[in-house]
């Protein structure tokens, strides 16, 4: 799989950062991935309402403004075939976390209303730096 180039603005990765309107939210997603079950295979392809927003590696995060509503999340990553899934989520309010990870047949997604407590992230949380 080719990695995934941002076809949307991305807010860096100052986690203060702030959509530049106050009718968008921060989108976070970030790849909570198992880092000894899939160190090779859990990149994940990040795309919201069918752009492309980032390829994602175990530990990183990504930051999108986003308009209020309902958004479709595909999700992409390869292992020994690529597994794609699709999620419907609701952004309702000025902030929302996504954490993606890579299961043995699947990808799958927790919604979060605050980043979770450091202790509850991966140990190599850090931004995404596209390339």
């Amino acid at each position: 799989m080719a990695p995934v180039k941002a076809e949307v603005p991305l807010l860096g990765a100052d986690l203060a950062a702030r959509p530049s309107t106050p009718s968008e939210a921060k989108l976070l997603v970030f790849n909570s991935s198992n880092p000894v079950l899939y160190a090779l295979t859990g990149s994940i392809e990040v795309k919201v309402d069918g752009r492309g927003v980032a390829t994602l590696a175990v530990g990183e995060y990504v930051q999108v403004p986003i308009p209020r509503g309902t958004h479709t999340i595909d999700l992409a990553h390869w292992d020994l075939v690529t597994f794609r899934t699709t999620h419907s989520v609701d952004v309702t309010s000025s902030d929302l976390f996504l954490e993606v990870f890579a299961t043995p047949v699947a990808n799958e997604v927790r919604v979060h209303p605050a980043l979770p407590p450091q202790s509850e992230l991966p140990g190599s949380f850090r931004a995404h730096l596209p390339k």
